[in-house]
């Protein structure tokens, strides 16, 4: 092999370089291609940097996009807006039917109600339809008063968004204050309206009695009723107001029972209600599929967020809370598919579904759980507070004093940041990174919010509160700042 090329002797002179020819049989050093090969290394490393940012910023768009993720934010928390008290109470019965609109009911100045759709940002209507005229009584006291609401509904119980709104209309309120305590106004008039969510137009329209339940199933509005222990339940069609179908009992005990104490419930595609120290179950068609659930108390069934099956609320065993259990059901409550959890089925605020199937429940410890089987994935001895995110394959939670994210398959610990205050806070994201909400104590200082980058852990951004703001909360997408006596709410970004 010619090895001439090899290690060659330099002489070191004093002054200027004088230019000389190459030594004969020495091949000549080609500078310019070396200078070219770096400056293709950069070009090849720049391109690869290029694909790396392209591909986080497809991340975070993606991430952004999920319900229940923030609009990303700057460099610090803005004040949009400060919205009314009137409309912070319409607020919590709203429905979100686009980018940063809500519609629910609205009480007007002269006491009148509407369903209208609000842009949050400007405070601006984005369509309004009238529902109730004027009322003299709900106009004096309309920022303290409530009566009436909505609730979201879907013809199929694949659809991602609402596309109707079932709202109870009603002339009847009840007003609170310290000074009287709450003082109810009896209703002349209540109806049941389905409107589009779309442009608000009205779908079907008819009357109720005053103390009737109000309910959804997919395609349905369920209303019902308790006379002398005798329960009615009549379900509708959505678009039509026609009767599908109406289920009549006498449950044991109800007669004994205040009217006020009877109430029933939908979640999945079935219906519940208490029948003595049990459940009678009624299908989305009205026929009995069960009678052998405990009644476990006021919560009949609870739809679970992270889900939308319907689940037996966490009950306490004979060691109280290290025994207690949640019982997932199917959507159609077949007996066969029960999953009894441990403990209480953590909400999932955000889930970009890179973990399919998951379901975290808290007790002792975090668990996760196959959704279709119930079969135990993995544990972990980590106290969860109230939530948890599911994003790019990992789990975040908060532990006693810390933020924690797990690998979602296997359950073990890939990054723990210390926070704390994170127990009794939550968390969220923006797509950018993760972010913790914490609120202002004498012992963990003052709130405000925290970003954690996903892959590391590592503190991103840190965000003060805007003066007069303590609390910080994430409503569906939109961030939301308290007051003190919660009395004042800021939309921020």
């Amino acid at each position: 092999m010619d090895r001439r090329v090899g290690t060659q002797e330099v002489e070191l002179v004093e002054g200027a370089a004088e230019p000389s020819l190459p030594v004969a049989g020495t091949p000549r050093v080609r500078r310019w291609w070396f200078a070219g090969g770096v400056v293709a290394l950069v070009l090849v490393l720049a391109g690869v940097q290029g694909m790396v940012d392209a591909r986080e910023r497809t991340a975070v768009t993606h991430l952004a996009a999920v319900p229940g993720a923030l609009h990303p934010l700057g460099d610090e928390l803005e004040v949009v807006r400060r919205l009314g008290e009137e409309e912070t109470r319409s607020l919590a019965s709203s429905i979100p039917v686009a980018d940063h609109t809500w519609a629910g009911i609205r009480i007007g100045a002269d006491g009148s109600q509407s369903f209208t759709a609000t842009d949050l940002r400007s405070g601006q209507a984005v369509w309004s339809t009238p529902l109730l005229g004027p009322h003299a009584g709900r106009a004096a006291g309309r920022d303290k008063s409530s009566g009436g609401g909505c609730r979201p509904g879907a013809p199929e119980p694949s659809a991602a968004e609402a596309t109707w709104a079932v709202c109870t209309v009603t002339d009847g309120y009840s007003t609170f204050s310290t000074a009287t305590g709450e003082e109810r106004v009896p209703a002349t008039t209540t109806r049941v309206a389905v409107l589009d969510t779309g442009d608000g137009h009205l779908l079907a329209d008819w009357a109720v009695a005053h103390d009737a339940l109000i309910d959804v199933l997919p395609g349905l509005v369920l209303v019902g009723l308790r006379r002398d222990g005798d329960v009615e339940i009549v379900a509708h069609d959505a678009r039509t107001g026609a009767q599908r179908w109406r289920h009549e009992d006498s449950p044991a005990g109800s007669a004994s029972r205040p009217a006020a104490s009877w109430s029933f419930v939908a979640a999945g595609d079935v219906v519940a209600y208490p029948d003595g120290a049990h459940l009678t179950v009624l299908s989305a068609s009205g026929e009995v599929v069960r009678t052998d659930l405990p009644a476990p108390g006021r919560e009949i069934l609870v739809t679970d967020p992270a889900t939308g099956l319907p689940a037996l609320p966490a009950r306490l065993g004979e060691d109280g809370d290290t025994t207690s259990t949640t019982t997932l059901l199917a959507r159609d409550a077949d007996p066969a598919r029960d999953r009894v959890l441990a403990g209480r089925i953590l909400s999932v605020t955000v889930d970009d579904g890179s973990v399919p199937g998951l379901v975290l429940s808290t007790r002792d410890k975090l668990y996760a759980w196959d959704e279709e089987t119930g079969r135990a994935r993995w544990d972990r001895e980590v106290r969860a507070g109230y939530d948890a995110l599911v994003v790019r394959g990992r789990v975040y939670v908060c532990d006693a004093g810390s933020v924690v994210a797990l690998d979602g398959r296997t359950g073990e610990t890939v990054w723990e940041a210390e926070a704390p205050s994170c127990f009794y806070s939550g968390l969220t994201t923006d797509g950018h990174s993760l972010l913790m909400t914490s609120i202002t104590t004498g012992t963990t200082g003052p709130g405000g919010m925290t970003g954690y980058d996903f892959a590391t852990g590592e503190v991103t951004r840190r965000f003060g509160l805007p003066a007069g703001i303590v609390q910080l909360a994430a409503h569906d997408g939109q961030l939301l700042g308290y007051s003190r006596t919660f009395e004042e709410v800021v939309l921020l970004e």
